[in-house]
């Protein structure tokens, strides 16, 4: 072993192909968890020195060394939600590795949750708490029966999840130690790069006409692997004929875009995507190096850091970039593909001229040319097939992109159609029809399925598990960069349909059609998506509320009444002086506001909206301007007949956070008021974590309000959770529909 001391197990420089779930065995299934761990671990041995670890690679990533304690602690809270664990390893790293930052924001921070610096632990603490959690992982394999076949709510598939979430995490993490500086990491033992060029180089990239079928879209339950949430469902498309290029647009193409001055030319940018090159201040794609000493994505103290740092006499006279591979600078290798974010991809697209375009998921898939899927026979999916390394760069074939012409091509004569670098393409992401999230990972798609992120497909080089596999369908911000490529395409005599999530940014759908594409409009799979229009904070402000005249005489809504009262009589049970209640799906946060003035509160809630109104309120003691104008103007209320008033609250009692999941950071409460479930995508998931909540604290209480979960519906769940039925009563609201409030408390 080599580099750092940050390896737990045994040294593994293969990557395993995923066992059938059909047929899998605990010995299987262990084996293919130790060989992702192994993986993960070979790759962090590259960093030349500890301190290396907690510099930032990318402004808009954390340090590495969070990702080297992230997925051992997402193992744990994971396995938190089964039956398999009931005791945490380290409370507080699986605090401080659950979550990275939010890839929505072009200028994230480490702190955009937690708040402040985050006190970040040695090495050998993280080290000693990998293996600590590898034998939690090992013992949970070897002491239960792995029981076929594997469902989605079973145990197994969450474990299978988590071994397949670290895979996930190998190759994220590829890209992060690629941007690191060079005299930083050294290419351990065993990496393998692949050759410059194939046998016979890439002269020219010519346009293969395609014939259109009938496409149909999305994976069956019934197949027998492990898969992600946004693989299942169904989608069926008719494709017209259309042509695409031989080969992915290779670095020798790009270079002529780059020399026409295609990085300076407004003309071939969309809005976002210019906006996207001048805040950069982008002159060729990310990982190729020049002496310009251009920007970097680096972050923290290497802000400041360019890759492009060599010298005039480090080129040849014939050289004016060279490569940046995962650990040495080498020259640009002409023949792999270019490896761009979606903005060059889209720009390189309008300087060929008019009509190219990248392809559609459904061009892809047809592409591909692949057998139909077969429940009965797995290799269906090239990820299974037992020849994979001899069609694909996938799985570790190689570690790095390999020539566009290395492996033959399918049958419809266009090559990497899987594998080497991801597709963009030009479809937005989203689940399709029939998608449901996972108990155990919520908010695994929901979060990125809007007009902001764009599809990609087909793998790369470092995917491995179901990231290789003919279903996955990944989305990313389209300024992010991952190992993605592209390929040209043109519709030919008829529009080829393409996927919108609306409401969509100006000019979108007018390109995608000034592009020879039919925008198919289907809504985000993230039911909570619509808790950001200006309808549902205008309604739900307004039934929260809303007063009659008199300050002195406010109209509660019956429901708030009934919890603010509950919550009286809970507490006033216990001695404690400060008692701490959550209040999940807050919204714009009376109740929140009202339980303030005797407990400590947090309110939090996925809407981005309804959290920002409620922290204003809170910031100005009075509620937004905006909101009170929406509000009148909607609801036509008469200011001097009904006002929207705030109510009286201790502003020091309260915080609000915006979350997608209940995590690790939410701890120790008395009593917990669930008001979420009839707005959550997976209604299951959003009690998964309630004992746990109330563990800490004597004669906790969960409080759920439902308009359509009883108690018997929601029994099974809550004593698998260690929580006992209470009582339940049936509370209208003010407009009398009537809501289930059931109490529960820890066993």
């Amino acid at each position: 072993m080599s580099g750092l001391n940050v390896f737990t197990g045994q040294l593994e420089t293969v990557s395993l192909q995923p066992p059938n779930m059909r047929s899998c065995t605990n010995t299987d299934l262990l084996e293919y968890f130790e060989n992702a761990y192994s993986l993960e671990e070979w790759l962090f041995s590259s960093f030349t020195s500890e301190e290396f670890l907690y510099k930032y690679p990318d402004h808009l990533r954390l340090p590495l060394i969070f990702y080297y304690g992230h997925t051992p602690a997402f193992y744990i809270n994971k396995l938190m939600l089964t039956p398999f664990l009931k005791t945490r390893v380290n409370s507080k790293f699986e605090t401080m590795f659950e979550t990275g930052v939010d890839e929505m924001a072009w200028d994230d921070t480490e702190n955009y949750r937690m708040g402040g610096t985050l006190d970040w632990p040695t090495l050998d603490e993280v080290v000693e708490y990998r293996r600590q959690v590898r034998k939690v992982v090992r013992d949970v394999i070897t002491s239960n029966k792995l029981a076929s076949p594997i469902a989605p709510d079973s145990p197994w598939w969450a474990l299978w999840m988590m071994i397949d979430h670290q895979r996930i995490h190998f190759e994220l993490n590829t890209v992060l130690v690629r941007q690191m500086p060079l005299e930083m990491v050294k290419k351990p033992k065993g990496w393998k790069y692949a050759p410059l060029h194939a046998d016979v180089s890439v002269k020219e990239n010519p346009m293969i006409a395609q014939s259109g079928r009938t496409v149909r879209l999305g994976k069956d339950t019934n197949f027998p692997t492990f898969g992600w949430d946004v693989e299942y469902g169904n989608m069926i498309l008719d494709v017209p004929d259309f042509e695409t290029s031989q080969y992915l647009v290779t670095n020798s193409e790009m270079l002529k875009f780059v020399l026409d001055g295609g990085y300076e030319q407004r003309k071939f940018w969309s809005d976002e995507g210019w906006k996207w090159k001048e805040s950069q201040k982008a002159k060729h794609p990310s990982f190729w190096v020049c002496d310009k000493q251009c920007k970097s994505n680096c972050g923290g103290d290497l802000t400041n850091f360019s890759h492009c740092c060599i010298t005039r006499e480090e080129l040849s006279t014939d050289q004016i970039y060279l490569y940046r591979a995962m650990f040495d600078v080498i020259e640009l290798p002409m023949d792999w593909p270019a490896e761009t974010n979606y903005h060059e991809a889209n720009a390189f697209c309008a300087w060929k001229g008019s009509g190219f375009r990248l392809p559609t998921e459904a061009e892809l898939n047809i592409l591909q040319s692949l057998s139909s899927p077969d429940i009965q026979n797995p290799q269906t999916d090239p990820i299974y097939s037992e020849n994979i390394k001899e069609c694909y760069n996938l799985n570790l074939a190689y570690g790095s992109p390999t020539p566009v012409n290395l492996y033959p091509p399918s049958a419809t004569g266009c090559f990497d159609v899987m594998g080497n670098v991801w597709n963009w393409l030009e479809d937005h992401f989203n689940g399709l029809s029939g998608f449901k999230s996972s108990i155990y990972y919520d908010d695994y798609t929901t979060n990125s399925a809007n007009s902001e992120h764009t599809l990609l497909m087909a793998g790369c080089w470092a995917s491995s598990g179901a990231f290789a596999s003919r279903f996955y369908r990944n989305g990313f911000r389209r300024h992010f960069f991952q190992h993605a490529g592209f390929r040209l395409c043109k519709s030919l005599k008829q529009d080829s349909p393409v996927k919108f999530v609306p409401p969509t940014p100006k000019g979108v759908l007018e390109a995608m059609s000034a592009a020879g594409l039919k925008p198919i409009s289907n809504d985000s799979c993230n039911k909570q998506f619509n808790d950001e229009s200006d309808e549902f904070l205008t309604k739900i402000v307004f039934d929260q509320f809303k007063t009659n005249n008199s300050r002195s005489n406010p109209t509660l809504d019956p429901v708030i009444k009934y919890l603010n009262d509950l919550a009286s009589n809970e507490c006033d049970k216990r001695k404690e002086s400060k008692q701490r209640v959550l209040v999940v799906g807050c919204g714009p946060g009376r109740l929140a506001f009202d339980l303030s003035k005797k407990f400590e509160v947090v309110g939090c809630d996925t809407s981005h909206r309804c959290i920002k109104f409620a922290s204003e309120l809170l910031k100005r003691k009075s509620l937004a301007a905006n909101g009170k104008e929406q509000i009148s103007k909607r609801r036509k209320l008469s200011s001097d007949k009904q006002k929207v008033l705030p109510p009286v609250f201790d502003p020091e009692n309260i915080t609000f956070k915006q979350l997608s999941w209940i995590p690790c950071e939410l701890k120790n409460f008395h009593l917990v008021i669930n008001m979420f479930l009839d707005r959550a995508n997976n209604p299951r998931a959003w009690i998964a974590r309630l004992s746990e909540l109330v563990g800490q604290t004597d004669n906790g209480r969960c409080v759920i309000v439902s308009k359509k979960f009883t108690s018997q519906l929601l029994l099974n769940d809550l004593k698998l959770n260690d929580l006992q039925l209470v009582s339940e009563d049936q509370v209208p609201d003010s407009s009398d529909v009537v809501h289930h409030i059931t109490t529960w408390k820890k066993n």
